[in-house]
């Protein structure tokens, strides 16, 4: 079905950008008929927001535009639909901070523009945006960028995978997602039982399959789950088991030599104890996902039984690799 026209829904949040995606990714879940239509982008904006000064176009929540102008966040996300939803996506938004506010006890604000536009076969504009990139021992490559010739020249002595940018995050592309490949990758874990929690696309799942590891995987979103598996099949691996849960579903008799988390800081400490009791004595932690900001916070938590093995930090995103302590 041919659309004369696109929407395109923008947001610069204030804060707590990875949950900011996550609502977007929702929304377009429930109101799309064909997911296949839309996109997701995380952009970086450097220009100091001066789209933001045609003001006929944008709206703030909770927040003032010379306040969002003068601050520091620079990252914007972008969702492209073909359908008008600008009352449900206004409405769904204010309620979305609200709740947000009061579970973090602070005030969350964003700038937002629903703006029509001509359509120029975006999707293919935006295919044509994602190259491939490598990540420590991996050629991450989107499938329509898939050839032989693509992948043997650029990626040799390099691991191909397939993997679509997606409503599911974790394309190498972000950050967060390419810290965790290139930390994987330092690591020996052939024959290792790994555990991938909050497993997005299944990117994380499919590095450590592929570097020969035992693979278990896990996501509290369904959409994230169907993802995993769709993305599983297309490189052909394999994980021992998938749920949609957290790490509490973890069957009682398993203990991992090597837990991957790329998610939330909030989250990541909420999981502290699960990550004690489901790890190894020596085991290693990969947390991602973590904004710079809440580095010190995290490790406060973490430290507590861990010894800090690695750092990295990339744009505003903090990666660590830590060691179960043996006791």
């Amino acid at each position: 079905m041919h659309h004369q026209k696109y929407f395109e829904y923008t947001i610069y949040p204030s804060q707590e950008i990875e949950i900011f995606a996550d609502f977007l990714s929702s929304f377009i879940s429930r109101h799309s008929e064909d997911s296949s239509l839309c996109s997701i982008e995380y952009l970086q904006n450097n220009s100091a927001f001066d789209e933001v000064r045609d003001r006929t176009q944008w709206h703030a929540l909770h927040t003032t535009y010379d306040a969002l102008l003068h601050s520091s966040q620079q990252t914007k996300l972008i969702a492209r639909l073909p359908y008008d939803m600008r009352e449900a996506f206004a409405r769904e938004l204010g309620e979305f901070c609200e709740i947000l506010s009061s579970r973090i006890e602070s005030q969350v604000s964003c700038v937002y523009a629903i703006v029509p536009k001509d359509n120029k076969d975006w999707i293919q504009a935006y295919k044509d945006s994602i190259k491939p990139v490598v990540c420590g021992r991996f050629f991450i490559t989107p499938s329509w960028d898939f050839a032989l010739d693509s992948v043997a020249k650029p990626s040799q002595g390099l691991i191909p995978i397939i993997i679509d940018p997606a409503f599911a995050f974790g394309s190498g592309h972000h950050a967060s997602t390419a810290m965790c490949m290139e930390m994987l990758s330092t690591l020996a874990i052939e024959g290792k039982k790994v555990l991938d929690v909050g497993c997005g696309s299944g990117i994380l799942s499919i590095a450590a399959f592929k570097l020969g590891a035992e693979v278990y995987a896990c996501d509290t979103d369904a959409l994230s789950i169907a993802e995993s598996e769709k993305n599983l099949a297309r490189n052909n691996a394999q994980v021992c088991e998938i749920w949609e849960g957290s790490i509490g579903g973890v069957r009682e008799d398993l203990i991992f030599d090597v837990i991957v988390a790329n998610i939330l800081a909030f989250t990541l400490k909420a999981l502290y104890r699960d990550f004690v009791r489901y790890l190894a004595p020596g085991g290693i932690l990969i947390l991602s996902g973590i904004l710079d900001i809440y580095k010190d916070d995290v490790l406060e938590t973490f430290l507590e039984g861990f010894t800090l093995i690695e750092s990295s930090a990339r744009d505003e995103w903090v990666a660590l690799t830590l060691q179960k302590r043996i006791d």
